[in-house]
């Protein structure tokens, strides 16, 4: 059975039934599209011509069904909003243009016409998001095992699909596939593959991924056999970032609801302090067991670590229109910890880098009071978005702004809805 055929579902006609069908189908299809576009391999290391090639496409496909003629006028009013603002801002910085920026407004518009094609239900839309991370999910975890047991299974992908342009940055990494449905990315060799990744760059991406769909599963009521394969798979990307808010999230699903939320919160957090100021050791210790790896002398954690709060020193040099170019940033870092980075993974970092904080301060309190739903099934959603977005590189990507753009729709109806007197619904 196809994974558009196992959502649950109203009883309905043959004919609905065949279009919802064909509409879970579409969706589907358009939500791996998304994902491959924004946080696979091929976005972040994939040729110049496999980029365009699946950018294009992706809109193209979202276009087959979005219904210009009939928006929503709530995600009209938000995309001309950001568009607009994105296209202008650049005009008025010393630096003018980057090539970024332009990327940026097709992300913006690619975003959008997608979530218009979804808005016809945009429930089952992100009933399909948390269904799809499922089977990508499980499908990873069956594989995974085979890096270890069969490492000849391992196929390098090939060099045309690459970008040419890594190796000559001195950051060349190698990616393989297993039977084309899950990818390792690894400098140094297949003996060096030890985190499950699924079709995403990295294992980070693939964590990040699978709690925002264990929050959007909460919260339209998936099984807890979809919820608890989404936790493992999160477990096995071995991904700090990615165990943070996997912690984040329960935390906040055990103060919803809570009368005395402040208080438990407080305790929550007492407890994950604690836990993790006394348990960083035994991680060490077990990394360097099973793969030889310290975390302590780890370049990408001192370069992770450092995103998270340089971004913000590094664009009070334009505080009011950001910078095109990246190398005032690069040179930063290299300054604060003698590493060169080439680009920022901090997305929330990045808006106030690149656009100036009176952009990125109205953009992201508009996109967290957007993506709450004004629900409290919703709650956890835009904490676990935006903590994510601080160590990847997501917020910049049709993905996250098709996320974004159908939670303005979902809210609009949820108003909507409420003001006519309709009870709420969880879904």
């Amino acid at each position: 059975m196809t994974l558009a055929g196992k959502l649950n579902g109203p009883q309905l006609s043959g004919d609905e039934k065949t279009s919802h069908h064909a509409f879970a189908l579409y969706v589907t299809v358009l939500i791996i599209m998304l994902m491959l576009v924004s946080g696979s391999w091929v976005s972040n290391r994939g040729a110049d011509w496999i980029q365009i090639t699946l950018l294009v496409s992706t809109f193209g496909f979202a276009m087959l069904r979005a219904p210009l003629r009939s928006m929503n006028a709530r995600a009209f009013y938000s995309f001309a909003a950001i568009f607009v603002t994105i296209a202008i801002i650049p005009m008025l910085r010393p630096d003018g243009y980057s090539k970024q920026d332009i990327l940026f407004l097709v992300q913006i518009l690619v975003g959008f016409i997608a979530a218009l094609a979804c808005m016809i239900d945009y429930r089952q839309a992100f009933r399909i998001f948390a269904r799809a991370m499922y089977w990508l999910t499980l499908s990873s975890l069956l594989l995974f095992p085979l890096v270890f047991i069969l490492p000849e299974l391992l196929i390098p992908v090939p060099d045309i699909f690459m970008e040419q342009s890594q190796k000559s940055s001195g950051h060349h990494r190698t990616f393989y596939t297993l039977f084309g449905i899950s990818y390792f990315a690894s400098g140094q060799g297949i003996s060096s593959i030890w985190r499950n990744q699924s079709i995403f760059w990295e294992p980070g991406m693939f964590g990040f991924m699978g709690v925002v769909a264990l929050a959007l599963s909460d919260a339209i009521g998936g099984s807890r056999k979809e919820k608890a394969v989404l936790a493992l798979g999160v477990v096995s990307t071995f991904a700090p970032g990615a165990y943070g808010l996997l912690a984040l999230y329960f935390g906040i699903r055990l103060v919803r609801g809570n009368k005395r939320g402040i208080i438990v919160l407080g305790l929550i957090i007492a407890v994950y302090v604690t836990v993790a100021l006394s348990s960083i050791s035994l991680v060490r210790a077990v990394v360097q067991l099973l793969f030889d790896r310290d975390i302590y002398n780890d370049s990408s954690v001192s370069i992770r670590s450092t995103d998270l709060w340089l971004p913000y020193v590094a664009a009070l040099k334009s505080p009011l229109f950001g910078q095109a170019s990246i190398e005032p940033y690069e040179n930063a870092m290299s300054a604060a910890i003698n590493k060169r980075r080439f680009g920022i993974t901090n997305s929330v970092g990045a808006y106030f880098y690149r656009y100036g904080y009176p952009w990125a301060l109205a953009f992201i309190a508009w996109a967290f009071y957007a993506l709450s739903r004004g629900g409290v099934a919703f709650s956890a959603l835009p904490f676990i978005l935006f903590f994510g977005l601080m160590y990847e590189p997501l917020g910049f990507s049709s993905l996250f702004l098709f996320l974004l753009f159908l939670a303005v729709a979902a809210r609009s109806n949820h108003t909507r809805d409420s003001r006519a007197g309709s009870p709420k619904v969880r879904g």
